[in-house]
Parts: C-alpha cells; structure tokens; sequence
C-alpha cells in the first residue's frame, strides 16, 4: 500500500500535522467527553433502561439474550440496559464505533465524530473508508456533545466510547437519561468485538455481527501466518508515536501495540520506563538508547519536519519502521485494525523479507 517503509536512518521528512501527543491521544482515547458546565441543557426524558445495581458486579460483556428473542438484556461496561424490540433509531458517538454501523449496514439518525468534521449538517463517509455511513446522519460533535441536539434526534439506541478502563465514566449517566446506552472502551485491546456483539444483539443483527468478526480473524490468521519468518528473526519490537516535540513509547495494552502482538511480536518497553494503565508513556530522546527491540516501529504523521528524537533514532543500529498515522482514523475497529495489521505486515516484510515486499 506504501503507507509504511522502511527507514534505517529515521528519515526526517516524516512528521505528523498534530503539534502535540497530548492532543493525539485525548483525540484518540478520549473522543466523547461531556463538561458539567458546557451549557448543556439537563435532558428531561426518562430512558427505558434498567442499569445493574453497583453490587452486581460482573466480568463479561458478553450479551445475554432471552431464547424468545426480545426483551433482551446486553451487558457493557457501564452495567446493562434491556430493550423491549430492536433499536431502530440510533446514535452513534465516535469514529471506532461508525466502523461497526457500517459493517453492519446499519443506518444511522446521529454520529457523533471527533477527528473528522463534515461540511453540511449531516456525515455520510469516514475518509479513509470506500463504504458510506447509512442514513445520512446529523453530525454531533463527539469532544462537546450537545444533550439537547442527540435527544432532538429521538434516539432509541446510543452506542458510545468510554475511558480506556471502561469503568466509573461519569459522562455515562448523562447520555443514559436521553435513550438506552451501551458504553464500551473502543481503545482497548479487542474492544471492539465486544461492542459489536453488544450493538448486533439491540439490532438484532447478531449473525452479522459474527460473520464480520470471522472475516476479521480470518485476514488476521493470513497476516499472522506471513510474519511469522520474520518474529523468528526479529520478534521484539518498540512501538514508537512521535511529534514535533513529544515522543511517546507504547506496550501491548495500547491499541497498535495490541495488534504488534496480535502479528506475533513483543513488545519492547525499557526498564526505566514507568507506563500508564492505557498502554504508553511519554519519554525523552535519551531513553531511545536504552531501546533493546530487533525493530523500533514509528508512528507519525507526515508533514515534512523535524521530529523530536530523530537524530538519536538515526544513530541507533537498529532498523526503523515509519508508520503513517492517518488524519480522522482511529486505532480500532474491523477496518481500521486490518488497514494497520496490512501496513504493519508490508513494512515488516520490505524489512526482512524483501523478495516477497508486495506479494499478496
């Protein structure tokens, strides 16, 4: 595809248009989030949902349907709801989860979208998709959503992100008062398999919803098979997300390097570094020196300047990967993992296998 290639001496034309890791991650993470002083009036309908009370903890989101179909109870990460018939009238609030309407084929009444904005009223396409978003949708801003825009949609169904944890979101309850809503953490590794399963049940479209998760699996089990000669020459890698002037280092519980270890790799992370619970910690250049992975992968956005640690990444014997972060995609979602996972792969191979650089 040649969004990825190799770069043994950290090329310093590539760059990402963010000015800050700060913003790409409250972006990417964090796409809904809702201020209690943001002007929002209080919503005063009462949503036909059944929360699990705080002592019936659970473990699984897994969705638990009756035999006769509906009423039908689905877990997530905020407890439960149950649904008297399927939902119809749907709102859907971040780019991860759009993913899982279109792969459903599911239209939409609203779409809430962080990264990418529309130029009328409605959002009909996710740029880096070929498949339209159905039902023209009325574009709500998912980073200040507005209370009184989603309940004037009549939303019988909200599908949201939550914070990476997927527990104790306060931003949960305000959305709940609108319409039933199913929350679940898009950022987590496999996040979201278990949102769609959820979605597909208040839709009834669960046999979709499997037959989407085995086409996944299924390019994933290809990809894996086709790294699996170079894990075995090189199979530590350090996942890199560099800017202007941060550089940030990330593990298996960050959504990329969740899908380094889902091609066979490990991921490489130096003693010193301290991680956050959501899988990536900033570090300095100089920590780049301590670096031990066969491979450091970089993620960036390319816009021709100068990024901090390049030169120490220069300097290092150790090969360089450049991977493009895309404007207005995510990092999870069938498409948008698969789109990764081939990139990932193409690299790898021009890398360590450059007679085979292209073939399918």
């Amino acid at each position: 595809m040649g969004i990825l290639k190799t770069n043994h001496t950290a090329d310093k034309n590539q760059a990402m248009k963010y000015t800050t890791l700060c913003a790409l991650f409250c972006l990417l993470l964090t796409a809904c989030a809702t201020t209690a002083d943001g002007g929002m009036a209080e919503p005063t309908v009462e949503a036909s949902t059944k929360e699990l009370a705080a002592d019936d903890a659970f473990t699984s989101t897994e969705p638990i349907a009756d035999a006769n179909g509906f009423p039908v109870t689905i877990r997530h990460d905020q407890g439960a709801i149950t649904l008297e018939a399927p939902a119809e009238r749907i709102v859907v609030m971040t780019e991860e989860f759009i993913e899982l309407a279109v792969a459903l084929e599911v239209p939409l009444v609203g779409v809430g979208a962080g990264r990418n904005q529309p130029t009328g009223d409605t959002f009909t396409q996710l740029p880096y998709l070929d498949r339209p978003i159905l039902g023209e949708p009325v574009y709500l801003n998912a980073r200040q959503p507005n209370m009184e825009a989603i309940l004037a949609l009549q939303p019988d169904l909200i599908l949201r992100n939550g914070s990476p944890q997927g527990f104790d979101d306060e931003f949960h309850d305000s959305f709940a008062q609108v319409a039933p809503t199913l929350t679940y953490a898009a950022a987590d590794v496999g996040g979201w398999k278990e949102a769609l399963r959820g979605f597909a049940v208040a839709i009834n479209r669960s046999e979709q919803a499997e037959a989407v998760i085995r086409d996944y699996d299924a390019r994933v089990a290809e990809l894996r098979a086709e790294m699996e000669p170079v894990v075995e020459q090189a199979p530590n890698v350090a996942l890199l997300v560099s800017s202007i002037d941060q550089l940030v280092i990330a593990n298996e519980q960050f959504a990329l390097g969740g899908l380094m270890q889902t091609l066979g790799f490990t991921l490489s992370v130096p003693d010193s570094v301290e991680m956050l619970p959501m899988g990536y910690s900033q570090i300095s250049p100089e920590i780049l020196g301590d670096i031990t992975a066969d491979t450091i992968v970089v993620m960036r956005n390319l816009d021709g300047k100068e990024h901090t640690g390049d030169a120490i990444l220069a300097s290092l014997d150790i090969p360089v990967l450049i991977a493009e972060i895309r404007p207005g995609m995510g990092y999870a979602g069938p498409f948008a993992e698969i789109i990764y996972l081939e990139e990932f792969a193409e690299a790898f191979r021009a890398a360590y296998l450059p007679d085979s650089a292209g073939s399918e």
